[in-house]
């Protein structure tokens, strides 16, 4: 949950954690992973672990981060997802992490959106069966564009 002290006082914004801080910092403009002082530690999920050292290789680009039956976005990633394709931005009940997502087979429709939008897209997708597995399942990129 989400406590005053995970806000920042510079650019009012919410960071994941001190360790995996997204860097969008609407004062400075950083787009890139950076450890940021002004964060008390929190704990991350697994799977937003996860998440954020995929993040982390590929700042630049919009990760596509493959949960189940549905692609799905998190943080700034979502906000340009939402606003660019026209689908739900929300929050994880959990951490309140902003997340917007879509069906995995309606990939083909929503990647040529993002594309034309200008963005560089990196999917990242299960390298692994869930079925076959009681930990957190393996995901790598599979793809940049």
């Amino acid at each position: 949950m989400i406590t005053p002290n995970d806000k920042c006082r510079e650019c009012n914004h919410y960071q994941p954690s001190d360790q995996y801080t997204f860097g969008y910092c609407k004062r400075t403009g950083d787009h890139a992973p950076v450890p940021c002082e002004h964060f008390k530690s929190r704990k991350v999920s697994p799977i937003m672990r996860q998440f954020y050292d995929l993040k982390a290789k590929y700042p630049d680009a919009v990760l596509l981060f493959r949960c189940g039956d549905f692609y799905e976005s998190y943080e700034q990633d979502a906000e340009i997802c939402a606003r660019t394709l026209g689908i739900t931005l929300t929050k994880r009940n959990s951490d309140r992490t902003k997340l917007a997502g879509f069906p995995h087979h309606a990939l083909d429709t929503y990647l040529p959106r993002l594309i034309r939008a200008g963005y560089r897209i990196a999917i990242c997708d299960q390298l692994e069966d869930p079925k076959l597995t009681k930990k957190l399942v393996k995901r790598g990129i599979t793809e940049t564009i």
